[in-house]
C-alpha cells in the first residue's frame, strides 16, 4: 500500500486540530499544501508505543528534520481532538509538533490505512505511519507491520539522505 501514495495528493479531507482551547475542522491538505512536511500517523493517543517510543523519538528529532528542510513535523492521531490535545501537552510541551486529531478516521481511510485492531480494544484506527510531503505531494510512504512495532517510521532509524 505504501507504494501506492508516492505520487498522490493528500486528500481533501477535514480533520481537528485545538487551538488557544477552541476545537477548529482544518483541510489535511490545506496544511501540507506548500512546502515539506512529515506526517507521522498513530493509532492512538496514550497508547503504549505511541507515548513511550515513537513520540518520545520525534520530539527528540524534530530539530535535526527541521534543519533538513521540512518546515513542519505533523502527528495525526486517530483519537478525538480532546484526548490528542491532552496528549500532545505531555509528550510535547514546548509544541514543537502540529497535532491534528482523525477520529473520524477520515484520512486515515482516504489514505487506506485504516486497520481493526478488537483485541487491543482500538476498534478500528490508523496504522502507524510517516508520509514525506512536498507542495501537497506525497514523496514517500512508510507503514509499520504491526501497531506495536515501531521500525521504519521511528526517526532515530530515519535517514535524512533519502528524504
Amino acid at each position: 500500500m505504501p507504494n501506492k501514495l508516492i505520487g498522490t495528493r493528500v486528500p481533501l479531507v477535514r480533520v481537528g486540530e485545538m487551538v488557544d482551547g477552541h476545537l477548529l475542522s482544518v483541510r489535511a491538505s490545506d496544511v501540507v499544501a506548500r512546502g515539506r512536511s512529515i506526517i507521522v500517523g498513530v493509532p492512538a493517543a496514550f497508547s503504549p508505543v505511541c507515548s513511550g517510543k515513537h513520540l518520545p523519538s520525534l520530539v527528540r528529532n524534530v530539530d535535526r528534520l527541521l534543519q533538513s528542510g521540512f518546515e513542519q513535523v505533523i502527528c495525526v492521531v486517530s483519537s478525538d481532538p480532546y484526548a490528542t490535545e491532552a496528549w500532545a501537552k505531555t509528550v510535547d510541551p514546548a509544541r514543537r509538533i502540529r497535532f491534528l486529531a482523525d477520529g473520524n478516521l477520515h484520512l486515515t481511510r482516504a489514505l487506506g490505512l485504516q486497520t481493526h485492531e478488537p483485541k487491543m480494544f482500538l476498534g478500528e484506527c490508523s496504522q502507524r505511519y510517516m508520509l514525506m510531503v512536498r507542495d501537497g505531494v506525497i514523496e514517500s510512504a512508510r507503514v509499520e507491520e504491526g501497531l506495536m512495532e515501531l521500525s521504519c517510521t521511528d526517526p532515530d532509524n530515519f535517514v535524512l539522505e533519502d528524504a
